[in-house]
């Protein structure tokens, strides 16, 4: 039997085993991995119904960054949260960007996590989301553990950056100054 483990939002404490997917005491067959749902870290709350306030208290707190869009089709009054993106219960957990590549990047991350695990990191300016595969665990720091990660399709815009064209020959020429 294998298993895989999912680190999910929770208000339980970091680690603690939430439940497993299938359900315990579902008949499973052994070449199938059973998901192991673990509590990762803070979970991103419901801000559905709630005022711009609440989830800048909440961002504030956090150290999370918010863009606003307006609904036009909204009845509600204005001020009032009508859809978020990443969804409720989401794990929260803000890290520090290293370095970053087409292909993914290294991290600073303050949770304990697992090489290999499937993480979803989202770009805090643009809220796009990436699906990533832990590929390296480095040195413990007090900022956090170094994690590379890797994208699960390359995605050279998720950072927000220009990379070099891969025929760039990657070395500067000196050139005389007058």
């Amino acid at each position: 039997m294998s298993f895989t483990v999912s680190r999910v939002g929770a208000n339980a404490a970091v680690g603690t085993v939430l439940g497993t997917r299938p359900a315990a005491g579902t008949t499973w067959p052994q070449t199938k991995p059973v998901t192991i749902r673990v509590a990762g870290g803070p979970a991103v709350p419901n801000f559905s119904g709630q005022t711009l306030q609440v989830a800048q208290q909440w961002a504030s707190a956090h150290g999370a960054n918010l863009q606003q869009q307006q609904d036009q089709n909204s009845q509600l009054p204005q001020g009032t949260i009508t859809g978020q993106e990443p969804s409720a219960g989401s794990l929260y957990q803000q890290g520090e960007t290293v370095v970053v590549n087409a292909h993914g990047g290294l991290l600073m991350m303050k949770h304990e996590i697992d090489n290999g695990e499937m993480i979803v990191l989202t770009n805090p300016e643009t809220l796009e989301e990436q699906e990533c595969r832990v590929v390296y665990l480095g040195d413990t720091s007090e900022k956090g553990t170094r994690v590379g990660v890797e994208f699960l399709s390359p995605s050279p815009h998720f950072w927000g950056v220009e990379f070099a064209p891969q025929d760039w020959p990657g070395k500067l020429v000196n050139r005389p100054t007058h």
